[in-house]
Formats: structure tokens, C-alpha cells, sequence
């Protein structure tokens, strides 16, 4: 792969085990759970203080640049000279843009107003715990975007070695919980589901770094190296098994 500085071969899957155990070890613990608790309610609270931005004037704002916006469709439609058209299209776009940047201000403002969130209890917590599982089991189209949620970016760096053809490796991500928990008290329609996705909308996070080390390497894993560089010398599979001591064909 372009640009990539690492020098020993793992598979997918075994990144993939390694990330999923520790998300297991470290999500849904008790101490986790109270900490979760406690910062989510003092969030609330810290919002619930803060007085309510005015949903009138957001609502001037998208009367006046949608105004602009039309004006410039106006301009757009009339044609002429292929510069000016082009400046016109540009600012159009711009134009746009801030509309559904404000209509979604707007959104938020609205559904914020309308009722206050409840707290959330370790009780809640737990029952959308014993969910988890049938969230996880289902369609890898639903539950890989989750777990990106929950992980974030998944950076791999290469750490001391473990032989001739093996290294440890360093998986390095975040957890953060709140994803995962809003989905699961949407899915079963738990009354907490608003205050999950109010806390969200407003872009709280509930992370932490993690470094996990990869260390596991299967025997194909260990022979990679060698038979790649067989393989780049014109060796058949044939005889890059019989070099390597395997009794089957590759």
C-alpha cells in the first residue's frame, strides 16, 4: 500500500478480534457505567442553566438568505456572460449551504425547547446493555457503521519485533459509548432516547484512548514474508510450499 511504513503482515481479522475484545473488556463495566452517568447528567445540567437560544431569529435568518438565494436564482436563470453566470453559481451554492445549516440550527432549537430530558439512571444504562448483543448479531451493513462510531479512526503502528517475520502490533483508537447507547434506546424505544440523542445533537462525547497490541500470528501469517519474496523471485506455489515445509499447495 502506498505510504504505508509498516514491515510484517497481520490479517484483517485478527485486527478486528483484537479491537473488538477490548471494547468488550472496557464498555459496559461498573466503574464505566457511573462515570457515564454522572457526566451525562452534569451535561444536562450545565444545558438546563444556559438560557434557550431564540428560535425567532434563526428563523429571520433563513427568510433574509433565503431572499438572497432567490435573487440570485433570478440572476442565474437570466443568463449572460459565462463569468458572471459562473460567480452567480458559486455564490448560489454558498447561499444553499447556509440554509440547511440554519434550517438544522433550527431543528435543534425546536426539539430542545419542546420538553426537558430525563436523567439517566446506571439502571438505564444496563437495560439497553442487555440489547447490545442482538444490536451486534445483525446485518454487517447496520453494525460496521456502529462500530466505526464507537472506535473512531483505527490507526496501526508497528511495535517491537517477535522474530524473523513478526511484530507486535499497536492498534490506537478512541471508545466512546454514546453512539452506541442512543441507537440501542432507539431501537427499543427506551425513555431515554431523547436525552441520548439531545446529548449527541450536541456533539458530547464520552471517549477515551486505547492502545491494544496485536500479537497473535497464525502460521500462514508467519510465513507471509517469505513467501511473498519466493513469489517475487518467479518460484510456482508449488515450490514456495515445499521451501516453506508446508504439506499443502498455496
Amino acid at each position: 500500500m502506498g505510504g504505508c511504513k509498516l514491515t510484517t503482515y497481520k490479517s484483517v481479522k485478527a485486527v478486528e478480534g483484537a479491537v473488538t475484545d477490548e471494547l468488550k473488556a472496557r464498555l459496559f463495566t461498573p466503574k464505566w457505567v457511573a462515570r457515564l452517568v454522572a457526566e451525562a447528567n452534569a451535561v444536562r445540567a450545565a444545558e438546563a442553566k444556559r438560557p434557550p437560544e431564540d428560535a425567532g431569529t434563526v428563523r429571520t435568518e433563513i427568510r433574509q438568505v433565503t431572499a438572497k438565494r432567490n435573487r440570485m436564482l433570478d440572476l442565474y436563470e437570466a443568463g449572460g456572460e459565462k463569468g458572471r453566470v459562473a460567480a452567480v453559481a458559486t455564490r448560489l451554492d454558498a447561499l444553499e449551504r447556509s440554509l440547511t445549516e440554519l434550517r438544522g440550527r433550527l431543528r435543534e432549537i425546536e426539539s430542545r425547547s419542546a420538553v426537558p430530558t430525563r436523567p439517566i439512571t446506571e439502571a438505564d444504562v444496563w437495560a439497553l446493555r442487555e440489547e447490545l448483543p442482538a444490536l451486534l448479531a445483525g446485518e454487517v451493513a447496520v453494525v460496521a457503521p456502529l462500530l466505526r462510531e464507537i472506535t473512531g479512526p483505527v490507526r496501526i503502528a508497528q511495535g517491537e519485533r517477535t522474530g524473523k517475520c513478526g511484530s507486535v502490533w499497536i492498534a490506537k483508537f478512541q471508545i466512546d459509548g454514546v453512539p452506541a447507547l442512543a441507537r440501542l434506546a432507539r431501537r427499543i424505544k427506551h425513555p431515554t432516547a431523547d436525552t441520548w440523542d439531545d446529548l449527541c445533537s450536541r456533539g458530547w462525547k464520552f471517549a477515551e484512548p486505547v492502545e491494544v497490541r496485536v500479537s497473535h500470528v497464525p502460521a500462514y501469517e508467519r510465513v507471509a514474508a517469505a513467501a511473498l519474496a519466493l513469489s517475487d523471485g518467479g518460484q510456482s506455489h508449488q515450490a514456495i510450499a515445499i521451501a516453506l515445509g508446508s504439506p499443502h499447495r498455496l
